[in-house]
């Protein structure tokens, strides 16, 4: 095989890794102000699915690759909310498994990088009635890769789409 071809396909293959981040102090600011969160964490895999409680809360799926043993190495690349958090966490392992039914990014992502026991599913219990405002502040102060953009709110959604 010639240089150039391995190089097309390294390319190729890189850009199932590639993920923008915003790192925008400021957003940090306005959401450290907003609400308090406790999180609790469990690896992402079928054997945690019974430690998951089947309550209300906010989620998000955090990628810890500990390279060189470095603690500190994370990213944060997902967040949502739901009524029943085990059901969720269900869900997703199905869908790890080839099961269709969420967005296309997400699907991807659960089945790109839950192999190598990395992805981990972090929760925070939170009422039903707040549910959606915890989500959207996570939202709007990570803005994870694996969301859908257009669940960035308004007014961050517009600064962060003028610089992709």
């Amino acid at each position: 095989m010639k240089t150039c071809d391995i190089l097309t396909q390294t390319r190729s293959q890189a850009k199932d890794h590639v993920y923008n981040f915003t790192l925008w102090p400021k957003l940090w600011e306005i959401f450290n102000q907003k609400l308090s969160y406790s999180w609790l964490r469990q690896p992402f895999s079928k054997s945690a699915k019974g430690k998951i409680p089947e309550k209300s809360g906010v989620y998000t799926f955090v990628i810890e690759p500990c390279i060189a043993n470095h603690t500190s190495c994370a990213f944060l690349i997902y967040a949502g909310k739901t009524n029943n958090l085990r059901k969720r966490f269900t869900h997703y392992i199905a869908v790890k498994e080839g099961s269709k039914g969420h967005s296309p990014k997400l699907e991807h992502g659960l089945r790109q990088h839950s192999k190598e026991g990395y992805l981990f599913f972090y929760y925070s219990f939170q009422r039903k009635t707040t549910l959606k405002k915890y989500e959207q502040a996570l939202i709007d102060g990570f803005v994870p890769p694996w969301n859908d953009k257009k669940t960035i709110s308004s007014n961050v959604g517009k600064i962060v789409r003028a610089f992709l």
